[in-house]
């Protein structure tokens, strides 16, 4: 306030309100700087990722290994044999009057 009146003083008003947007540029500088890092290494950590995949197609291990038959991870679930050594049975065909399974050749 000044000494003459009731009325706040501007100079200072003004100072206030400056000290607080210095503020507010500097808590935002703040923050786009964390965010920026993690950014950086969130990118950094990809890119090493597609770097050691292109590698890795690039530079196969030859020879390449020939497939165990019997293996699961080579073998197609439905030609896979059962424990007893036998195929797994077949779903069921088509049923109803349109089936023509059921009918003996003429």
């Amino acid at each position: 306030m000044t000494a003459t009146d009731a009325a706040p003083d501007p100079v200072a008003a003004a100072e206030r309100r400056w000290q607080d947007l210095l503020d507010r540029i500097h808590d935002l500088e703040a923050r786009v700087a964390a965010t920026t890092s993690t950014v950086t290494a969130a990118l950094d950590h990809h890119l090493a990722r597609l770097e050691a995949l292109r590698h890795h197609l690039a530079h196969p291990n030859w020879p390449l290994p020939v497939p165990d038959p019997g293996s699961p991870q080579t073998t197609p679930p439905n030609n896979r044999p059962t424990r007893q050594g036998r195929e797994p049975p077949q779903p069921p065909g088509p049923s109803g009057p349109a089936s023509m399974s059921h009918r003996h050749p003429r």
